[in-house]
C-alpha cells in the first residue's frame, strides 16, 4: 500500500534528533557526494518578521545524476528508504531516509534542486497540505529548469559559479527547535563543529549565512551571523578551533597512550575495527600556577565536552558517558580533563545497533562482569572487552589527573620553586636545597615576579599580594597575559621621583615589608610593568584593629588596597580561607568547591568597594569615616556571630 498523506504527516514527528540534526543529515549527503574537490555547504537561514521562516542548504558537490540502474536519483531523493547507499560497509549514507526525513521534520514544503551540470537543473519538490489524509502520497516528476528562482543569487552570490550542486529549500518551517537566527547557529556552531571535526579544514567547509528579509524585500545580510564553521574538537588535539585564543591553534592537550587499534571478529567472520584514542589536557591547563583551571575560559570549555566520543565513518555519533561508572563518580568536574575517543565504520553498525538517525548506538555501552550474561551473543561478548579497554584506559588516566592534585598540593604547601642555576625544584626560602648546588636566590622565580627582591627568602606578591582575574573598571576576564585588553597598555613606569618615594615610605611602616626600601622599589616596579589597576595587599595594622582596609590611591596609575590582618573579619573568614588556600587543601570535587574563586571573590568584592568609593564625588573625608564605621559595626556582629 502507498504512503498516505496521514502516513507522511505521522512522519513528521518519528525524528528525534531536532533542527540540528535534521540539517546535519543534509549534510552528511554534501559531504558524502563531494567531488574531488573541496566541496563549500552554505547554511542559509532567512528570517522574515523575526524568526526564521526558511532555510538553505547549498553544496558544490557532484549533483544527483544516474544511479547504477541508470535511474534519476532525484526522483526517488524523497522517498523513506529511497536512497543509494542501502548496506553500505563505509561512508556516512546508509539507509536512505536521512534526506526525506529532515525535510519533513521541520516543514510541510520542501523543494530539491541538484545539477551535474550547468543550466540543466533538476527540481523536485513536495508539499503536504497537497494530500489528503487517505490519498496516496505520489510526488510529480521532476522538472528541468535552466536558471534557478532568480533571488536564490541573493542569498548566495557565487551559485551561478558552481559547475555542480545541490540545493535542499526548505520553505515556511513551522518545527525549529529554536526560532531566531542566532540561537540557532549558537547551538549549531558548537554541534557540528563537534560532529564534522574530522571533515573540517579536509576538503570540507561549512558555512552560515543569515539574512533578514522582511516582507519579501530585498534580503539584508547580517554580518555577525555569517561566517564558517570552526573544528571543535573534544580532545583538544587539534589546531583552528573553535577554543580560545590562543589554544585555538596551540593544542591545550596530549595525547595519552597510544592509539590503540582493537579487532573484533564476530561469528559471521566479519571483522570490525574500532580506534580507540585518549587525550590529557596538560599540566598547565589543569592547575596554572597550580591553581584549579576548571574556572577559566578553557576549563569551562573542557567542562562541555566531558565524556566519551563515538564516532562512526569520522562522523560523530554521539558524547555521553555511556553508562560507564567513572572514578568518584561521573560528577567529579576533574573528568572534564580526560577525552576518550572511539571510532568505528558503518560496517558495525549492526552489531553495535545505529539508530537510522545516527545519533546513537545502543549496544555501545559499558557492561560490567555480573551483567555479561552470555558471551556466546556477538554484541554482548563485543561491549564486554571493548568495556574493559576502556574502563582501564580511563583508570590510569585518573590516576595521572589525581597525582597532578596532589602534587599541586604539594607545591603550593612547600612553596618550592625551580632553582634557576640547577633548574630543579628546589628552591625554598631563597636558597636552592639540592646539596650540589646550594646557591643563594635573591628575586623570586614564578613566572612574571622574576624582578621582585625577596624578603627574608619570602616574595612579598606571593605571600601578601593579591589581584583579581576581572578587570573591575571594564567588567571583563583578563586575557591570557592576565591583562585587561580595553586598558591602556603603560610602556614605562610612569611615577614621578616624589611619588615613588612617598610610596616607599607609605609601605616600609608595615612589617611585612621588613622596612627594606630597595626591596619595596623593586615591587612597585613590578606594580608599574604588570599593567594592573588594582592591588590588594595583607598587611597589619594592630593600631587600627576596627578599619578593614585602607586605600593609598596612585591617582591614572594604580590603586592599593591594604586589608588589615588584625580586623576580626580577616581573622576568621579571609585569613583562613588564604591558609587553605596556600596549603594545597583541595576536597574531592575540588572544582566545585574552588577555594581559590572563594578568595577572588572576596577581594574582588573589596577591590569594587575601593574602586566606587575612588569615582565618588562624595567628601573623602565622609567616605573614610563611613568606611571605618562599618569596619565597626562589622566587628560588633562577628562578635555576637562568633557566640
Amino acid at each position: 500500500m502507498a504512503l498516505t498523506g496521514a502516513g507522511l504527516n505521522s512522519m513528521r514527528s518519528i525524528p528525534t534528533f531536532g533542527t540540528i540534526g535534521a540539517i546535519a543529515e543534509i549534510v552528511d549527503n554534501s559531504i558524502q557526494w563531494k567531488t574531488d574537490n573541496d566541496v563549500d555547504i552554505n547554511i542559509i537561514f532567512i528570517q522574515k518578521d523575526g524568526g526564521v521562516e526558511d532555510i538553505m542548504i547549498v553544496d558544490n558537490g557532484k549533483g544527483m545524476g544516474l544511479d547504477s540502474k541508470k535511474r534519476e536519483i532525484i526522483d526517488y531523493c524523497l522517498m523513506f528508504g529511497g536512497g543509494t547507499n542501502h548496506g553500505a560497509n563505509s561512508g556516512l549514507g546508509k539507509y536512505g531516509i536521512g534526506l526525506p526525513y529532515g525535510c519533513c521534520s521541520q516543514t510541510k514544503e520542501y523543494h530539491i534542486y541538484s545539477w551535474t551540470e550547468k543550466n540543466k537543473i533538476k527540481h523536485k519538490m513536495r508539499n503536504h497540505d497537497q494530500f489528503g489524509p487517505e490519498d496516496p502520497v505520489i510526488d510529480q516528476p521532476f522538472e528541468v529548469i535552466d536558471t534557478f528562482p532568480k533571488y536564490f543569487t541573493n542569498y548566495l552570490s557565487e551559485l551561478s559559479s558552481y559547475g555542480s550542486g545541490t540545493i535542499v529549500y526548505w520553505k515556511n518551517c513551522d518545527k525549529l527547535t529554536y526560532k531566531k537566527a542566532v540561537t540557532l547557529i549558537n547551538h549549531l556552531e558548537h554541534r557540528l563543529g563537534r560532529i564534522y571535526r574530522h571533515f573540517i579544514g579536509k576538503g570540507v567547509s561549512i558555512n552560515f549565512k543569515t539574512f533578514n528579509q522582511p516582507n519579501g524585500n530585498t534580503p539584508i545580510p547580517i554580518p555577525d551571523l555569517c561566517k564558517e564553521i570552526r573544528k571543535f574538537d573534544p580532545l583538544f588535539l587539534e589546531t583552528g578551533t573553535i577554543a580560545p585564543p590562543p589554544h585555538n591553534n596551540i593544542p591545550s592537550s596530549e595525547p595519552f597512550g597510544k592509539e590503540e587499534t582493537f579487532e573484533f571478529t564476530d561469528s559471521k567472520n566479519i571483522k570490525h575495527i574500532f580506534k580507540i584514542r585518549a587525550s590529557l589536557a596538560k599540566k598547565n591547563i589543569q592547575k596554572p600556577e597550580d591553581k584549579n583551571g576548571g574556572n577559566t575560559p578553557i576549563g569551562k570549555l573542557y567542562k562541555e565536552v566531558q565524556g566519551i566520543s563515538l564516532v562512526r565513518g569520522n562522523r560523530e555519533l554521539k558524547l555521553s558517558n555511556f553508562d560507564f561508572q567513572f572514578p568518584n563518580g561521573a560528577s567529579d568536574p576533574r573528568h572534564r580533563w580526560w577525552k576518550v575517543e572511539i571510532l568505528f565504520e558503518a560496517i558495525s553498525d549492526q552489531i553495535l545497533d545505529v539508530n537510522a538517525n545516527k545519533t546513537d548506538a545502543q549496544h555501545f555501552r559499558f557492561i560490567s562482569d555480573d551483567d555479561q550474561e552470555d558471551q556466546n551473543i556477538d554484541y554482548i561478548k563485543l561491549r564486554y572487552q571493548l568495556s574493559g579497554k576502556i574502563k582501564n584506559l580511563i583508570d590510569k588516566i585518573w590516576e595521572e589527573i589525581i597525582a597532578r592534585v596532589k602534587e599541586s598540593a604539594e607545591k603550593k604547601n612547600s612553596k618550592v620553586q625551580k632553582c634557576p642555576h640547577c633548574n630543579k625544584n628546589t628552591l625554598k626560602g631563597g636558597k636552592c636545597q639540592n646539596e650540589d648546588c646550594g646557591e643563594i636566590v635573591l628575586t623570586c622565580q614564578v613566572e612574571g615576579h622574576e624582578k621582585i627582591v625577596l624578603f627574608n627568602g619570602i616574595c612579598p606578591s606571593c605571600e601578601n599580594i593579591s589581584t583579581p582575574n576581572i578587570c573591575p573598571i571594564h567588567k571583563k576576564h583578563f586575557n591570557e597575559n592576565g591583562k585587561c585588553i580595553e586598558c591602556e597598555e603603560q610602556t614605562t613606569p610612569n611615577l614621578t621621583e616624589d611619588e615613588e618615594e612617598e610610596l616607599i615610605n607609605f609601605l616600609e611602616g608595615y612589617r611585612e615589608f621588613n622596612g627594606d626600601k630597595i626591596s619595596i622599589k623593586s615591587l612597585i616596579e613590578w606594580f608599574i610593568k604588570s599593567n594592573k589597576k588594582h592591588f590588594v595587599i595583607f598587611v597589619s595594622n594592630p593600631t587600627n584593629p576596627n578599619q578593614l582596609f585602607e586605600i593609598k590611591n596612585e591617582p591614572g596609575k594604580f590603586d592599593i588596597i591594604l586589608v588589615n590582618k588584625n580586623h576580626p573579619f580577616y581573622e576568621t573568614h579571609i585569613g583562613p580561607l588564604r591558609n587553605l588556600v596556600n596549603s594545597g587543601i583541595s576536597f574531592n570535587n575540588d572544582e566545585d568547591y574552588d577555594l581559590d574563586k572563594a578568595l577572588e571573590s572576596l577581594i574582588l568584592f573589596i577591590i569594587t568597594w575601593a574602586s566606587t568609593e575612588i569615582a565618588s564625588t562624595t567628601d573623602k573625608t565622609t567616605i573614610q569615616r563611613f568606611r571605618t564605621r562599618f569596619g565597626l559595626n562589622l566587628n560588633e556582629n562577628l562578635e555576637i556571630w562568633n557566640e
